[in-house]
């Protein structure tokens, strides 16, 4: 829309018959956004751009005017040009500063002369316009997608490491890699007889209150939270942005959310609402990072026999009513 509004001003301006928004940058990738066509008896004629003209005004990084094709010496190899007819061309860059987003073409096939310099420095006035304008477009669009992207990523990430990732100065496609990392399961208890004395409504908003509280704890030791499962969740100490007390930084993520978790219950209590309890299983290992899934949907997510280990302590906090086991890994690492 804003290419077709582009051509719509350029021929309210200058007596054109036909012409084109490129968009591309570059001439071998230029594609043809919005066009005008010349009227003949048989219909709308097909518009035939030439490469050597719009190669030469993005080389040259300005405006050119042609007036007369078939004397201009510049031309007279641009087969294109004959075989249409033309007989006047101009074309502009469209530029900001040093990025070029394309290029504006207009070609007259009746009229020698049809454009002056005068008109082409219109036309230069133009394109710079129109520049600015896709300029502006491609800033919104950008905006945008680091917006998306912040929103995704602020789910799993704390705002400090999302901050690295829009920036580019931490890239998550590392997938393959093996890094010592920990890993954190935290699963309510007795979540099923939670779910039978209260209703579904209130469960959920009990999870969200939870999970808020938890996560805010996690990211406070720069840590990420894979995923939930449930109402268990798993978070990771160490990936992508690794840190010499990732083990530690788990541990006391965990005595944390134990604390967290009393304060969360005096609250309930004075509402009249059952408290909760949770339970931790940390280990530390070597493991697999990266971005697994299918195209349509990946996650950053770590894999292998340390991920399973860690789950199994969660589960063993049940049997033995304790609230935070570690592994003799995370024992051993930590400082």
């Amino acid at each position: 829309r804003l290419c077709e509004r582009m051509l719509d001003f350029t021929f309210e301006m200058l007596e054109a018959h036909e012409g084109a928004v490129l968009l591309g940058g570059s001439a071998p990738e230029l594609r043809i956004h919005a066009c005008r066509m010349a009227k003949s008896k048989k219909g709308h004629t097909a518009l035939i751009v030439s490469d050597t003209v719009v190669k030469q005004a993005l080389d040259e990084r300005v405006g050119l005017v042609a007036s007369d094709i078939q004397t201009d010496d510049r031309f007279s190899k641009a087969n294109s040009l004959m075989i249409a007819g033309a007989k006047s061309v101009m074309c502009v860059p469209l530029m900001v500063n040093e990025t070029c987003y394309g290029a504006l073409y207009l070609c007259n096939r009746k009229k020698i002369a049809a454009f002056s310099e005068s008109d082409l420095n219109l036309f230069t006035a133009i394109g710079q316009g129109a520049a600015l304008a896709l300029e502006n477009l491609h800033t919104q669009h950008k905006l945008a997608a680091e917006t998306r992207n912040r929103e995704q990523l602020g789910r799993f990430l704390s705002p400090m490491l999302v901050e690295q990732v829009i920036s580019h100065k931490m890239n998550l496609e590392r997938g393959g890699d093996e890094l010592p990392v920990t890993i954190m399961f935290a699963d309510i208890r007795d979540f099923t007889r939670l779910t039978e004395s209260c209703g579904a409504s209130e469960i959920v908003v009990l999870l969200n209150e939870y999970f808020d509280r938890m996560v805010e704890v996690i990211f406070k030791y720069d840590g990420i939270l894979d995923k939930f499962i449930g109402d268990a969740m798993m978070c990771i100490f160490g990936t992508p942005v690794p840190h010499d007390d990732d083990p530690d930084r788990a541990v006391r993520a965990a005595i944390r959310m134990m604390t967290d978790l009393k304060v969360y219950n005096d609250k309930r209590a004075a509402e009249g609402k059952l408290p909760i309890d949770h339970g931790m299983g940390i280990n530390t290992d070597s493991i697999v990072s990266g971005n697994i899934g299918s195209p349509k949907r990946m996650d950053y997510t770590v894999i292998g026999d340390g991920v399973n280990l860690a789950a199994r302590i969660e589960s063993a906090c049940k049997q033995y009513g304790d609230h935070i086991l570690i592994s003799e890994f995370t024992l051993g690492a930590v400082k």
